[in-house]
């Protein structure tokens, strides 16, 4: 989940995939909105791998609710792929 703080930085919060295909699918669980939340962080979207495909939209990667942005990267062999780098952000540990 990326999420923004009071200031405007920019937050990284991890999340677990719950779909049932996790291989092709990605569902954020809903406990990684609470613990935002319980940091006084607000959702501003969300990212995913593709693992061992490209980076490409494809149907199901739509966004997880309106304005939301979303970024893609690609995992080829456990390597973040050229061009895949996420932008930048802190990292929010759970508690």
């Amino acid at each position: 989940l990326r999420a923004v703080d009071a200031r405007g930085r920019t937050w990284t919060v991890p999340g677990e995939n719950q779909a049932a295909h996790p291989r092709v699918q990605f569902s954020l669980a809903p406990a990684v909105f609470f613990r935002a939340a319980a940091r006084g962080l607000e959702p501003v979207g969300v990212y995913h791998s593709h693992v061992d495909a490209p980076r490409l939209r494809s149907t199901l990667d739509r966004p997880p609710w309106p304005g939301a942005r979303t970024r893609i990267v690609s995992l080829r062999g456990g390597r973040l792929q050229r061009g895949s780098q996420p932008q930048a952000t802190a990292r929010c540990t759970r508690s």
